[in-house]
């Protein structure tokens, strides 16, 4: 995923070309895309980290939406539309847009509520990198390191306190060595 790509969908060519626009000064890289069917063409090749999308083109804004959810994509959805209605609003971010902003653009707006998405984008990505590394250091893999010490803790004498604090200190072992060889091996 690039660090600041954005796609723009828009059926409306002179406004999708204003956005890039404005978005490449404040510093983005914008690719562009006149419906959603397009859109979801290129959101897989391009892995943006920002859609900003219309809901009413060919291939609607909201069966953009659809397809996103359903396809779990990473990415996040701010929703552009001249017609907006409360219950538009609503049903697009329960649909999973992260912001719903109106025509006629103001741009200042725009380009707070792009950061933020970005923001957010960041988070998401900090979160799961984090869980990656937790995992990776305190997953299954060295639960599994250390079965084979609980088993044969369990084969000796159950319940006695030396047998306790020897198996505990034994699985701590095993686990520094599992960690070790994990480190070792990056």
């Amino acid at each position: 995923m690039t660090t600041n790509r954005i796609l723009v969908v828009d059926d409306d060519s002179s406004l999708r070309r204003v956005m890039k626009m404005q978005l490449e000064e404040a510093g983005y890289e914008v690719a562009l895309a006149p419906d959603g069917d397009q859109a979801f063409t290129m959101l897989q090749e391009l892995q943006p980290r920002l859609v900003i999308t219309d809901l009413r083109m060919p291939t609607s804004g909201m069966e953009l939406l659809r397809r996103i959810a359903g396809g779990n994509i990473e990415t996040t959805v701010i929703v552009v539309t001249a017609f907006a209605t409360i219950e538009t609003a609503v049903e697009a971010m329960k649909m999973g847009a992260y912001d719903y902003v109106t025509k006629p653009l103001d741009f200042d707006v725009l380009a707070l509520t792009v950061h933020r998405a970005m923001e957010r984008q960041n988070l998401l990505e900090e979160v799961r990198t984090l869980c990656s590394d937790l995992d990776e250091r305190f997953g299954f893999e060295s639960i599994v390191g250390a079965q084979r010490v609980f088993s044969e803790c369990s084969a000796k004498r159950r319940g006695s306190r030396n047998t306790i604090r020897q198996c505990s200190s034994k699985v701590k072992q095993e686990q520094a060595r599992v960690a070790r060889a994990r480190d070792s091996s990056q």
